[in-house]
């Protein structure tokens, strides 16, 4: 598999490599001796069609020296949704730079948007250097909505980046979240496993093994709206990122021309880049009523 590649100017690469696609996204800078304390996001977006959801949440410090009591207050949108096992507190033992908290939710209606807010107290706020507080994340807000995913029809899936030519695989299959509306979601089921199966290419067979659905969302009008911000594909230890949305509009582009959808993204390969990427699918949209 080869991968192609097309860098940026030294200027721009320096700049993407300190900040992310989703500019609310920003991680932790380290280096202050305070208890710099971040929350892993800002903001952490579930679809499921399960109606019970665990929501692995991290929280991380830049000074692990010493024991560090951490309280955070809660607000959620509904009563009786959600639950955290830390319960408002988590304490960090000396040596410690991350803390999980697990976030529960039983959702009790489809289609309905949940959220669940945590937020830093004012003495865990008032610890933070501010020379680096723009870069830590102080809330996080969990949102989680269940639908029940239909068939969407198929499409002709093109991927642009693995290879030095595109690569093209027909009847992919579309789903889309019943309840939804305006913008309204879909996923793309598992196409880089499918492209590799259909051009039988054997080791990417098993490399693509873990890639996730792509989620997309549409207008009424069926016109593109967006693309869900991060696709991760696993291969062992390995993360591989498409960026799809966010601050660098130039790069990041959702439309439809020609009969065929058109995502141009930015990637990181192995932790190598960012790069440009860019798949494709041409599908007729079903009526959206």
């Amino acid at each position: 598999m080869k991968i192609t590649k097309y860098l940026f100017g030294l200027a721009l690469l320096s700049l993407v490599l300190m900040t992310s696609c989703d500019k609310e996204n920003e991680g932790a800078i380290f280096g202050s001796g305070a208890n710099n304390v971040s929350w892993e996001t800002n903001k952490v977006d579930i679809v499921t069609d399960d109606s019970e959801v665990e929501v692995p949440v991290k929280i991380s410090r830049t000074n692990k020296s010493g024991n560090l009591t951490v309280n955070y207050t809660v607000k959620a949108s509904t009563d009786g949704i959600f639950s955290d096992d830390c319960k408002g507190t988590v304490t960090f033992a000396d040596g410690e730079i991350m803390k999980l908290v697990n976030v529960k939710a039983n959702i009790k209606e489809k289609g309905q948007k949940y959220t669940y807010t945590m937020t830093f107290d004012d003495a865990t706020k008032g610890d933070i250097d501010q020379a680096y507080s723009r870069n830590l994340a102080q809330e996080i807000k969990i949102s989680v909505l269940q639908y029940s995913w239909v068939d969407a029809g198929t499409c002709t899936f093109i991927d642009a980046v693995f290879y030095d030519n595109a690569v093209t695989v027909p009847d992919v299959q579309i789903i889309r979240a019943k309840e939804s509306k305006n913008p309204y979601i879909f996923r793309i089921v598992k196409p880089y496993q499918k492209l590799a199966e259909y051009n039988n290419f054997e080791e990417d067979i098993e490399f693509f093994a873990d890639a996730e659905d792509i989620e997309f969302y549409l207008n009424e009008d069926g016109s593109p709206n967006s693309i869900k911000e991060t696709i991760t594909i696993v291969p062992g230890d390995v993360n591989f990122y498409f960026y799809t949305t966010g601050g660098y509009a130039g790069y990041c582009k959702f439309n439809y021309k020609n009969g065929m959808f058109i995502v141009n993204h930015l990637l990181d390969w192995f932790g190598d880049g960012p790069y440009l990427g860019q798949y494709a699918f041409i599908w007729d949209v079903p009526s959206l009523q």
